[in-house]
């Protein structure tokens, strides 16, 4: 049960009739596929070029490597999460991670810890997101969460899967080894930052109400 059924109804179909007015205006990537989205249960060294590549696009990224992943993403003790990977022949393009929350038994809500493709990868940003939402639509998720930079190229395919902008602005403390890393920071454009649910410590139980 939420409080105010019938407004965030409202509010909710508002928000789709805007993002189908605005996808009407946009183009987007093609959703023709000549790769491969498999289920994966840990990263192999194929990711390792995979960041390389993806790492000088951006200003400010955490870490992606094969090590990283696999600790942050693979290692049982934290949480049973699903990585879907897109690849071709034997290079990575893109992959994405979900997990599943509970803290409702009857309410699961699922969550987009990590999204990353290679630069200018719209079609696989696509089809990983599609792929994505069937997967927890199918085993009954209700509601999906996906924390993304406004103006980022991600937003607008989120946007035309359904997702909409809850307009809740979190607050991230970030300290910097030196005085460069805050500067890329503030002077990247939305592009060159990436910066995800699976950055954070823990995800959060609930929607916090807008304010």
């Amino acid at each position: 049960p939420i409080k105010n059924p019938g407004f965030m109804k409202l509010g909710y179909l508002t928000m789709k009739s805007i993002n189908r007015i605005k996808n009407s205006f946009n183009a987007h990537p093609s959703n023709r596929r000549d790769f491969l989205i498999r289920e994966i249960k840990e990263f192999d060294e194929r990711v390792n070029p995979f960041w390389d590549e993806v790492s000088r696009h951006y200003n400010f990224i955490t870490v992606r490597n094969k090590e990283y992943l696999n600790w942050r993403y693979c290692d049982p003790r934290s949480r049973n999460n699903i990585i879907l990977q897109a690849e071709r022949s034997d290079h990575i393009l893109g992959f994405c991670v979900l997990a599943i929350k509970k803290h409702l038994e009857d309410y699961p809500v699922g969550y987009f810890l990590d999204l990353l493709t290679l630069p200018d990868s719209h079609n696989v940003a696509e089809a990983l997101i599609e792929d994505a939402v069937d997967y927890l639509t199918n085993i009954g998720v209700n509601i999906i969460c996906c924390q993304t930079i406004d103006n980022h190229p991600y937003e607008s395919i989120l946007n035309k899967h359904g997702f909409v902008n809850s307009r809740i602005n979190l607050q991230i403390f970030y300290r910097p080894y030196g005085e460069d890393g805050i500067k890329s920071l503030k002077n990247a454009p939305a592009n060159r930052i990436h910066f995800t649910f699976g950055d954070i410590d823990s995800l959060p139980t609930e929607l916090p109400e807008a304010r």
